[in-house]
């Protein structure tokens, strides 16, 4: 006994009816997908869709909260100069930058006789500058303290408990 199916002679009217009866079956196969597409669509509308703008507005809820507290934890810091006011709130500052133009700070450099902070292709080290403005030095120089840029980070309640218990 073999595995492979006989084959036997089909005349045309045995194709047709073999054709008639796929025919039928791909419209009975087409008219279910229609169907189950629709079910589908249904479904999503009535159940999913009403959860998916509920997540999508929460999330938004909940961003614009944290947004808000990290302002206000940044102009809390900017106003009072308080870094570490709370346990869960870290407010890091960059590095402070100034605003200036490089040919007024140039020609004032040139004129105090300050080579060091001068390069050979005459234009300003903005390294050793920003340096010496850091310590304080040279604060008749044109230049702008920028306002300090802070990061806030806002640590989870959950993050707090853990680090409490590791503590005590």
């Amino acid at each position: 006994m073999t595995d492979t199916p006989t084959v036997t002679q089909k005349t045309a009217a045995d194709w047709q009816v073999l054709l008639e009866a796929e025919a039928r079956e791909q419209q009975v196969i087409c008219e279910r997908i229609a169907v189950a597409q629709d079910m589908r669509q249904r479904f999503f509308d009535l159940y999913v869709r009403p959860y998916d703008d509920e997540i999508t507005g929460l999330r938004a809820r909940s961003e614009a909260v944290h947004a808000a507290l990290e302002d206000m934890a940044r102009l809390h810091s900017l106003a009072t100069g308080e870094r570490a006011f709370h346990p869960s709130i870290i407010v890091r500052a960059k590095p402070q930058t100034w605003t200036y133009n490089d040919g007024e700070v140039l020609k004032c450099l040139k004129f105090a006789g300050v080579a060091a902070l001068i390069r050979v292709k005459e234009e300003i080290n903005r390294v050793e500058l920003n340096k010496a403005l850091r310590k304080g030095q040279y604060l008749w120089l044109p230049v702008i303290a920028d306002p300090p840029e802070l990061t806030v980070t806002i640590m989870p309640i959950v993050v707090l408990e853990r680090e409490a218990n590791r503590v005590g």
